[in-house]
């Protein structure tokens, strides 16, 4: 049941961008349209392949094709299908906006990034969208004041943000701000969990699907959980695309404000605010079970406070999830040593050089640090 769930909430959020930003998208092709409210995004992309083919209704289905080729990773097809729509109408802001994003996850050069998120904002594209990714590219181009202005009008758009909040907090620890970093993260998770229990109930994310914990009312005392989707109840209608929207809009803000209690559970440990970080990071992982990076964190917590065992137990889980990770077989490895278990702490050595070939002097130098600073409590 689960695995259906989850299918279900990933075509809600592919339908939710749709109706979001490509304007007129909806009316393209009637039959793929209900073929993805039917969660057929394979049916739809066929018609839609169909239609293209066809000569029929380009530009629409050209903006319709990229969001269902981009969420399903086909990224380099999204951008092509944005730049032939802008062939056809060089005006439309919003796919300077989209060319932009994708462009970024291909790597592509930053200022040409840049101008399609300046073309997207002149063409009207005003929202918190178009600036926090202008923030991110200044940020990373090493504007960072230029970048924080544009955070911060992002902000200004929507101050719950949180992806805005994340890169504003980035920006300020290029600047080796970290106090004004760290407060972001804190008030704006803050805010969070003070609107939180003004609910009758958390969200969380189990296994990819956000579900919603209500008291028991069977008498047994346990925490009841139904999934949610866009209109938080279950799945029984295909929803509008305002229900779409906001589901996807949902699921972004669930899956950035897990990213704010990892960064900030980063950034208790650096500090060594040990009590403070396991606590954060505790609060993510609540959020979503599967949260490899949070685990990993985690376990680099329990690693400073000693606790060998509790960090074994999060990297397995973590590695479980995302077994290609080099750092994860690293910081198990130590944990093992600590636990004086050398050979499951060599195969873990052997693991992470094998992922990651160059990384010998790395590991050196990680375990030799690891040996001088816990060497009181293993003699203890």
């Amino acid at each position: 049941m689960k695995n259906i769930l989850y299918l279900v909430v990933i075509v809600l959020v592919a339908v939710g961008a749709i109706s979001t930003g490509a304007q007129g998208v909806s009316t393209a092709s009637s039959a793929a349209w209900k073929a993805l409210t039917r969660g057929d995004s394979q049916g739809a992309m066929g018609i839609l392949d169909k239609e293209i083919a066809d000569g029929k209704n380009l530009f629409e289905n050209y903006k319709m094709r990229e969001f269902l080729r981009s969420a399903n990773g086909n990224n380099a097809g999204a951008f092509d299908d944005v730049n032939k729509a802008l062939a056809i109408n060089a005006a439309d802001g919003f796919l300077y906006l989209r060319r932009a994003e994708i462009g970024a996850t291909l790597g592509k050069e930053r200022t040409g990034i840049l101008k399609d998120l300046d073309m997207a904002i002149s063409y009207g594209v005003k929202n918190e969208r178009a600036y926090q990714a202008r923030g991110s590219i200044l940020t990373d181009m090493g504007d960072v004041d230029g970048g924080i202005a544009a955070y911060k009008t992002a902000l200004g758009f929507r101050p719950d943000y949180a992806l805005g909040i994340l890169g504003l907090s980035s920006a300020y620890r290029k600047k080796k701000d970290d106090d004004t970093a760290v407060k972001i993260l804190e008030d704006f998770l803050a805010s969070i969990e003070n609107a939180e229990k003004k609910t009758h109930g958390i969200k969380r994310v189990v296994g990819g699907v956000e579900t919603f914990e209500t008291p028991a009312t069977d008498g047994s005392g346990e925490t009841q959980q139904s999934a949610l989707l866009a209109s938080g109840k279950p799945f029984i209608t295909p929803p509008t695309a305002e229900e779409n929207e906001r589901n996807s809009d949902r699921e972004e803000q669930t899956r950035n404000i897990i990213a704010a209690y990892d960064k900030l559970a980063g950034l208790y440990e650096q500090r060594r605010e040990l009590d403070k970080a396991l606590l954060t990071a505790d609060k993510g992982i609540k959020l979503n079970s599967n949260d490899f990076y949070g685990l990993g964190i985690r376990g680099i917590i329990k690693l400073d406070l000693a606790d060998f065992n509790g960090a074994v137990a999060d990297f397995d889980r973590a590695i479980r999830i995302t077994p290609k990770n080099a750092s994860l077989y690293l910081n198990r490895g130590i944990a093992y040593m600590l636990l004086e278990k050398q050979p499951e702490a060599q195969r873990d050595f052997d693991k992470y050089l094998e992922l990651k070939p160059d990384g010998k002097a790395f590991l050196d130098k990680q375990i030799d640090y690891a040996k001088k600073l816990f060497i009181k409590v293993i003699n203890d």
